[in-house]
């Protein structure tokens, strides 16, 4: 940890509401009911980190989370 040279011994995150965008699509590969699903994700959450020297504040930093999550799978419909 890059903070424990300053010895620190504690970190919180805020807990925080965001939002999302979602995409996705199934596209059917047979006409046995197999089909490739691709779905992307992108979301838009702030949180407060909070870095703690024994029980005093020693670093507050606010930090935006924006990941792109990409996945993509095999359904089986029947």
């Amino acid at each position: 940890m890059a903070t424990r040279p300053l010895g620190v011994t504690k970190t919180d995150l805020s807990d925080e509401f965001g939002m999302a965008l979602q995409a996705g699509v199934d596209l059917p590969v047979n006409d046995s009911g197999l089909a490739l699903s691709v779905d992307v994700k992108r979301y838009f959450i702030d949180t407060t980190a909070r870095r703690f020297v024994g029980n005093t504040l020693a670093i507050e930093t606010e930090h935006k989370l924006d990941p792109w999550v990409i996945s993509a799978g095999l359904a089986f419909r029947f």
